[in-house]
């Protein structure tokens, strides 16, 4: 598990132009499609696997073992798009790292790490910094993230979700073609810098003094850097394809 954590770690940051890295990488949700995702605290992500769909909003970081989160989540197998209706099934629970092994129980035995989210019928890896892993033992679960903090707003069955399915494991033929491929690689990326990018111009434009004005210019020139690349990257390999 370590091991993984640290190549994910290497693999985003190595990826980045430094000035990125110095201003702390922007994790929008869903950056490394096709492996994991990053949940923001606070906000909803779906999981789907059959006619069974959970929503499930990390609350708040706790203080047990090396750290942690707790969270919330409901169930729904009804198909009828929504987390409000009777037949809704709910619970809670907490994720944490101890491999420190700070965490005792009361006769202070040491406690094991607890790393997957158990959303009703279906059980997720988690991982310190809130990353999500899409290759699961419950067979195959796809995910959606949302900017959504309330339950009651979210309707599953809205076409503008964006489902992530779980990179097929070693050996096993990949259904995408190689179109696919390239856009579940870069799309939500690119989607999120250019959301970014947008809120670092609002910052600039309403900007009160020079200070303000500085750090949203650099900002917006940081953003539209990346933004360039996975851009840049995008059309290239599109283009490989389209010649081949």
């Amino acid at each position: 598990m370590t091991l993984r954590k640290l190549l994910f770690a290497f693999l985003l940051f190595s990826f980045l132009p430094t000035t990125a890295v110095e201003e702390h990488f922007p994790t929008p949700p869903g950056v490394v499609p096709g492996q994991a995702g990053r949940a923001p605290i606070g906000k909803f992500f779906l999981l789907r696997r059959g006619e069974e769909v959970v929503a499930v909003k990390l609350e708040s970081k706790i203080q047990k073992g090396d750290g942690g989160v707790s969270y919330i989540w409901y169930a729904q197998s009804d198909n009828s798009g929504s987390f409000t209706n009777e037949s809704v099934k709910f619970g809670s629970g907490e994720v944490f790292e101890n491999y420190r092994q700070k965490a005792t129980d009361d006769q202070g035995k040491v406690l094991p790490s607890v790393l997957f989210i158990q959303a009703g019928p279906i059980k997720i890896e988690w991982s310190r910094g809130e990353w999500i892993y899409l290759n699961t033992p419950d067979g195959v679960v796809e995910i959606a993230f949302t900017d959504e903090a309330l339950v009651e707003n979210i309707n599953f069955l809205d076409e503008n979700l964006k489902w992530q399915q779980p990179k097929p494991s070693k050996g096993d033929p990949d259904p995408r073609t190689e179109e696919e491929k390239i856009k579940d690689e870069y799309d939500d990326v690119i989607a999120a810098y250019e959301k970014q990018l947008n809120e670092a111009y609002t910052r600039l434009y309403s900007a009160g003094n020079e200070t303000e004005r500085y750090r949203a210019e650099n900002d917006v020139r940081t953003k539209e850097h990346i933004l360039n690349i996975f851009t840049r990257r995008r059309a290239t390999a599109l283009n490989t394809i389209l010649k081949d």
